[in-house]
C-alpha cells in the first residue's frame, strides 16, 4: 500500500494569534532591560564587597581570640581567674564575637587587727638636787671629867664603835694621865678593841693622841711593844682600850 501524503494546516485564526503575540516577544522595551541588569550587577558586587571585608576582618582577628583564650588559664597568677563574658555590638553588620577579659580576684586576706592605745601624759619630772648633809654638829666638850679636846675624842668614839662603858678622870696609885683628865678606857670586846684601837692609831696626830694600850701592848705611833704582866686582866688591858692625849691641843671631829 502506498503512503498517503497528507499537509497539516493550520486554521487562519489559530496562525494569526500566534503570529501576534511572536511579534510582541521578540520587540522588549529597551527601557527597561537595561536598568534590571545593571541593578542585578551592583547588588552583585555589593554582597560580594561585604563578604570580603567580613573575612579580611574575621581572619585579622583570630589569632588575637585563639592567642587570649591560650595564654589566659597557663600564666594566671595562682591568686586570678579567668572569665568569659559575651559582648554585643549593635553597630556593627558581622556577628559579635565574644571576648574574653581577665579579672583579678583576691582572695581576702585577714585584716590585722591594730589594737589603739591612748597615749600616756608626758610629765616633767623636775629633779631637784639632793640636799646637802647637815653641816656637822660638835662634839660636846664633857665627858667624865676630862679635858675638853679628850672629850670630844670620847664622844666621837662612842657614836661611832659599840662601847659597853668609859672612864675619864681618876686616881691612880703610878704614873698615869687619868688624874689630869688626859685619858680615857673604852670597855669593849676583843673584836671592838682591835677596830676602835687601830682607828685611834690612823688617827694619831688628828686626834691629839699621845699613846694607845691595848691587850698589854703599848703603841706611841712607832708599833706595837708588849708590856710587862702587871697581875690582872683588866691591869694588863685585856678589858679596854686606853688612850691618852696631848695637853691643849685643837682636835678636828664632829659628831
Amino acid at each position: 500500500m502506498g503512503r498517503k501524503n497528507t499537509t497539516f494546516q493550520r486554521p487562519n485564526s489559530l496562525r494569526r494569534m500566534t503570529q501576534g503575540m511572536a511579534g510582541r516577544h521578540r520587540a522588549p522595551t529597551p527601557s527597561r532591560a537595561k536598568p534590571v541588569a545593571i541593578g542585578v550587577i551592583a547588588v552583585a558586587l555589593i554582597g560580594a564587597t561585604f563578604w570580603l571585608v567580613g573575612s579580611l576582618r574575621a581572619g585579622a582577628d583570630a589569632p588575637a581570640i585563639t592567642a587570649a583564650t591560650f595564654h589566659g588559664p597557663s600564666i594566671a597568677p595562682p591568686t586570678t581567674t579567668t572569665t568569659t563574658e559575651p559582648t554585643t555590638t549593635s553597630t556593627s553588620p558581622r556577628t559579635a564575637r565574644p571576648t574574653t577579659t581577665t579579672r583579678r580576684s583576691t582572695s581576702p586576706s585577714p585584716r590585722r587587727q591594730v589594737t589603739y592605745q591612748k597615749p600616756k601624759p608626758t610629765t616633767t619630772s623636775h629633779t631637784h638636787p639632793p640636799r646637802p648633809p647637815p653641816p656637822p654638829t660638835s662634839c660636846p666638850t664633857t665627858l667624865e671629867g676630862t679635858q675638853p679636846h679628850a672629850a670630844q675624842v670620847g664622844h666621837h668614839l662612842l657614836g661611832r664603835f659599840d662601847v659597853d662603858s668609859v672612864i675619864g678622870r681618876s686616881a691612880r696609885s703610878g704614873t698615869s694621865d687619868h688624874p689630869d683628865g688626859l685619858a680615857l678606857d673604852f670597855m669593849v670586846s676583843t673584836s671592838t678593841g682591835d677596830a676602835l684601837a687601830a682607828y685611834v692609831l690612823d688617827n694619831q696626830a688628828r686626834f691629839g693622841v699621845k699613846y694607845v694600850i691595848w691587850r698589854q701592848r703599848y703603841n706611841d705611833g712607832g708599833g706595837w711593844s708588849y708590856m710587862s704582866d702587871r697581875g690582872s686582866t683588866t691591869a694588863n688591858h685585856y678589858d679596854h682600850v686606853h688612850v691618852s692625849f696631848h695637853p691643849g691641843v685643837d682636835v678636828d671631829v664632829a659628831c
